[in-house]
């Protein structure tokens, strides 16, 4: 039995290929992660006499709970939050190093201790990674972040307090801000064409649904996604030196002006699903006449779309989401993917489900069939019953009284008249339409087949989604 559902967009967001059932990595990381910057609540716990630990959740925060004797601060703090509104030129700038002095000698962080930020990692390190490169940029040499945050070091028994504790005022210099790791506007507008622009915020926020005080949402062109969620372990903590490396390396390959290759992807897939079928992605490769080792971009658009289902078909997920999969095929790939979904839904459990504005093309291999408007579904249902339970009868009946009375009598959806000929689509069955036509005498009859895209045109009309209501 043909396990396809096709979905129709009005307004459609799915991705290209994305299979479901996969973890979102390989496995939580099996080592922990080792940097310059980065320490474990551990050790934490073990050295709270020497260090100086600070919330940088800041202190209503702190008020809810807090490690003892931790600072509260936030990053806005220490830059130029209080001189303007978000959106503005230099509003979150760091500060002169003037006030910046004052600020870090009110909190007590002498530049000769070694200073320890924590926030709550689950949601980020924005806040405490903000004021660690604060601190590094006013010349602090010895920062570091709690790697899992607040809810690490309460797991590692470090002892916690409502309220954070009161700043010991120390004496601090700060003769110069190191920009070294700072770009203006100007400047990366110069260098634009030779940089990779990475974005590591929410796909809301990439996407422009979400906007923080920037003047325009979404992302710049170009830039490349890296959610910082996807470098986190389930725990908060950051992931294996060994597994951001593969994700980086990775990365870098697959945006370098389009020089990854298809077994680049497949390399990149595996670390996400441990199923992926090798083997199979080779035999079909060789099927379809693709060049395993040649760069994608200099693929065809249907060549791409090729690629890219065999990938998802070898993730072996037991769903694939394909977006337009067949935009872009020739009649014989079409069907060569028909075939391939086919042989898929024959041999294991596997669904595809197909959205697709061209349902002339999917109506022979899908059996169950929705339509997406406005981010809901208007219609869902199996695509036998939907034919069985509609139907299109063309007949020509002695008077405009049976007409009525037939309209009266049908679960009428549709009635269209082209001269003497009357054309009705009705809800029911096939007997049951044909049984009430016949009861009027009619002077000819006839059932015609209908597509898919007439009944859910119809079916639409009914919902009020219709060509007349969309202007």
């Amino acid at each position: 039995m043909k396990r396809t559902a096709l979905f129709l967009a009005g307004i459609l967001a799915i991705s290209s290929l994305s299979g479901c059932g996969a973890k979102n990595s390989a496995s939580d990381s099996s080592e922990p992660f080792e940097g310059k910057y980065v320490v474990t609540a551990d050790y934490v716990k073990e050295n709270l006499d020497d260090i100086i630990i600070v919330d940088a959740r800041g202190e209503d925060e702190a008020k809810k709970g807090t490690v003892k004797g931790a600072v509260a601060t936030t990053w806005q703090y220490l830059a130029t939050c209080e001189d303007g509104e978000a959106g503005d030129a230099n509003w979150g700038c760091i500060l002169d190093t003037k006030r910046l002095s004052e600020r870090l000698g009110e909190l007590g962080l002498a530049k000769d201790k070694e200073i320890v930020l924590f926030s709550n990692a689950e949601k980020g390190w924005g806040e405490d990674g903000r004021i660690a490169w604060e601190l590094i940029a006013a010349g602090y040499e010895d920062v570091k972040i709690v790697d899992g945050g607040i809810k690490a070091l309460k797991a590692a028994g470090v002892e916690t307090v409502k309220g954070a504790a009161e700043p010991k005022p120390v004496s601090v210099e700060i003769d110069s801000i190191d920009e070294t790791h700072v770009i203006n506007t100007d400047e990366l507008k110069e260098i634009y064409d030779d940089c990779k622009i990475v974005d590591t915020r929410t796909d809301k926020e990439y996407n422009g649904k979400t906007m923080y005080g920037e003047a325009n949402g979404g992302h710049l062109p170009g830039a490349i996604q890296i959610r910082y969620t996807d470098l986190f372990n389930s725990d908060s903590t950051l992931k294996s030196n060994e597994d951001l490396t593969k994700m980086v390396n990775m990365i870098e390959s697959q945006f370098n002006n389009g020089d990854y290759t298809a077994m680049d992807l497949v390399r990149f897939y595996r670390n996400f699903y441990p199923q992926f079928r090798t083997r199979l992605f080779h035999e079909l490769m060789e099927q379809f006449h693709l060049e395993e080792n040649r760069r994608i971009a200099t693929f065809s658009k249907g060549m791409k779309k090729q690629v890219l289902v065999i990938i998802g078909v070898c993730a072996a997920t037991k769903y694939l989401f394909c977006d337009e999969t067949f935009d872009g095929l020739d009649p014989v790939m079409r069907q060569a993917v028909k075939s391939l979904f086919a042989a898929e839904i024959m041999n294991r459990e596997f669904t595809p489900v197909i959205a697709s504005h061209n349902l002339r093309e999917l109506e022979d291999i899908c059996d169950h069939v929705g339509l997406l408007h406005k981010g809901g579904i208007l219609l869902s249902k199996d695509l036998e019953d939907m034919k069985f339970h509609i139907h299109k009868i063309q007949c020509v009946l002695s008077g405009r009284q049976q007409e009525k009375e037939l309209e009266k009598e049908l679960q009428v959806l549709k009635v269209q008249h082209q001269g003497s000929l009357l054309m009705i689509t009705a809800r029911g069955t096939r007997s049951e339409i044909m049984e009430k036509i016949q009861a009027k005498n009619p002077l000819f009859m006839e059932v015609l087949p209908l597509t898919l895209e007439e009944i859910f045109i119809s079916e639409t009309e009914v919902a009020g989604y219709e060509i007349k209501n969309l202007f």
